[in-house]
């Protein structure tokens, strides 16, 4: 996860392509080992359906907006979006969405080995599996605190070092 830019594989193509349609107004890649945060800032947009190369984290920074979106070429879903909600979504899910206005979020992603880790680290005994489910729409303010404490850090010009 050293890259510019987040990326993803588009599913229709194969190829690698940036996770956002525009760069990021804010990012910490190659700054901290494992996670990497990016503040988006993104005009109307259908994004083609992508797979993940990490577990990500999208907290909402702006107004309210309906999101529509589909997960591993399932039924097509739509959430209303409000600042402060939460999507969860693991490495590997085939994820596509639109929207029909500007939104502002912050995506926060973790690399799985990070998850390997923190589980052999914390979890005792044979059974060291962390399954991550997709959310959309979750009020989760632990989260929430999480990830502006870490754009707080980030803006600061991360005074606390690597993570």
């Amino acid at each position: 996860m050293k890259s510019q830019q987040l990326s993803a594989i588009d599913v229709a193509s194969g190829n690698l392509v940036p996770m956002s349609s525009k760069p990021p107004i804010l990012s910490s890649t190659n700054h901290w080992n494992g996670i990497v945060l990016e503040q988006h800032y993104l005009p109307a947009f259908e994004c083609p359906e992508l797979c993940l190369q990490q577990h990500s984290i999208n907290i909402w920074l702006g107004n309210s907006c309906q999101i529509d979106w589909r997960l591993a070429g399932g039924r097509l879903h739509s959430t209303q979006m409000m600042r402060g909600l939460v999507n969860v979504t693991p490495k590997g899910i085939p994820t596509q969405a639109r929207w029909h206005q500007k939104i502002k979020f912050l995506l926060v992603c973790f690399d799985s080995s990070l998850f390997k880790r923190v589980a052999d680290e914390l979890i005792v005994g044979s059974y060291r599996t962390i399954e991550i489910i997709p959310q959309r729409g979750v009020c989760d303010r632990q989260i929430l605190h999480l990830g502006m404490a870490l754009k707080a850090e980030l803006e600061a010009e991360c005074p606390s070092g690597n993570l």
